[in-house]
């Protein structure tokens, strides 16, 4: 599967203020999601009602290194996965809130 990272200025922020985690925040995208993908896996969770350009918004959390847990929403279309929000509110409840604060969100 390709991965994209959508141009915003929400995913641009958190990266910047977690630079020191960047690395192995791309690492745990670019290996463990595809597979999570595959598999079905149960750590995937639909951030319902939510949609980006049309497209249901699935979201998972990585825990990147000691200092940072995250939550990752993305898209899936045929065969790439964009990544479109990135945050350390570990709550899904409250991911989805922020995230659906957001302007990325139809």
């Amino acid at each position: 599967m390709h991965i994209i990272y959508d141009d915003n200025r929400h995913l641009r922020s958190f990266l910047q203020r977690h630079s020191q985690s960047e690395l192995a925040i791309r690492k745990d995208i670019s290996e463990r999601l595809p597979k999570l993908i595959m598999e079905n896996s149960p750590k995937i969770k639909l951030a319902k009602p939510l949609r980006f350009n049309g497209h249901k918004i699935y979201e998972y959390k990585i825990v990147a290194d000691k200092q940072l847990t995250c939550r990752v929403a993305y898209i899936v279309t045929d065969d790439t996965i964009t990544i479109i929000f990135i945050s350390d509110i570990l709550i899904k409840r409250l991911f989805c809130q922020l995230l659906a604060s957001t302007e990325l969100i139809e």
